[in-house]
């Protein structure tokens, strides 16, 4: 599949979900379903320290440029 994790946020949830391991279709159903969301369904904490670790700047839906 060639998707990896970049991130050490899901590593709690144990193998298969560390940086640089494969990200595999199981990995994000059935229990972990509603683990990969929108920037903007996830908790203002979250939002602001990936703003602040990754200089990440949200863009409202609909607002993007191409």
């Amino acid at each position: 599949m060639n998707i990896h994790w970049f991130t050490h946020d899901y590593e709690a949830l144990g193998p298969g979900y560390g940086y640089g391991d494969e990200l595999r279709p199981e990995s994000i159903t059935g229990e972990h379903g509603r683990l990969i969301q929108p920037r903007v369904m996830k908790s203002r904490q979250v939002q602001e320290g990936r703003k602040r670790d990754k200089a990440e700047v949200f863009t409202p839906p609909g607002c993007a440029t191409t």
